[in-house]
């Protein structure tokens, strides 16, 4: 797929959904200047392509009790055994794990450890989390979201 197979208004519709994905045909086309038969053909000519594979939805966990976490790391560059990001997953609340090395960070590696926690878990998760990393750490950081602003981006087929 090259860029000259999608146009100005298929650019424009990528982007309202990127950022309303309930956004309805009817306010779609009244958006691109379009009448709703060809707002519907372009969007299903966007997944017909391959450039639109799903559609998002933002659940709220906060919702069901759940408190969004990072950790960031400073560990010793080359110190961070290959097998801790595969451990790190096996905790059931890690979301995501970034790894990040280089000049910008100077002799260490930058280790970065999402989660969530259920009310009344987050120590139990963040001593999991701890014993993991203690013996390779130099430095850490911990956030918290607030729970209103708690989100996740889940895919659904369409």
């Amino acid at each position: 797929m090259r860029k000259k197979d999608v146009d100005e208004i298929d650019f424009k519709m990528i982007n309202l959904l990127a950022e309303d994905a309930g956004i309805t045909n009817r306010q779609l086309a009244e958006q691109l200047g379009l009448s709703d038969s060809p707002t519907l053909a372009r969007y299903k000519n966007l997944f017909r392509k391959g450039i639109l594979t799903g559609i998002k939805a933002k659940v709220n966990e906060g919702y069901f009790g759940y408190k969004q976490s990072w950790t960031g790391l400073y560990v010793l560059h080359g110190a961070l055994p290959i097998f801790l990001p595969a451990k790190l997953k096996a905790i059931p609340l890690v979301k995501r794990i970034a790894v990040l090395s280089g000049k910008n960070v100077g002799n260490t590696t930058f280790l970065l450890i999402e989660y969530g926690s259920k009310e009344g878990s987050e120590n139990k998760e963040a001593d999991a989390i701890t014993d993991l990393v203690l013996p390779y750490l130099v430095f850490s950081h911990h956030f918290e979201i607030q729970e209103e602003m708690l989100h996740r981006e889940i895919i659904l087929p369409h």
